[in-house]
């Protein structure tokens, strides 16, 4: 299992996350990515990459590796998440 998500630096003025290499710029849109795999090296590079994908784009990604699963937090409006869970099949 491996969590890819975003920190807050209050003091560095700024967020560091997983970079898009799209835009060179931090991932946006999730909270986190993570990834349950059998294997510990694919759950870490998956939850990075689904960061950055996201859980639309990354459901094909996560398609190609049977029996592996994946949980995202998305910000909702009222300061809270939503979890969407894909995979496991």
């Amino acid at each position: 299992m491996s969590t890819a998500r975003s920190y807050s630096c209050p003091s560095c003025s700024g967020v560091w996350a997983s970079l898009d290499s799209a835009t060179g710029r931090p991932a946006e849109g999730l909270l986190s990515a993570t990834v349950i795999a059998r294997s510990a090296t694919v759950a870490d590079g998956l939850s990075t990459t689904l960061f950055v994908l996201g859980a639309t784009r990354g459901a094909a990604l996560l398609a190609r590796y049977p029996g592996t699963e994946a949980y995202f937090l998305l910000p909702a409006a009222d300061t809270s998440w939503t979890t969407v869970h894909l995979g496991g099949g």
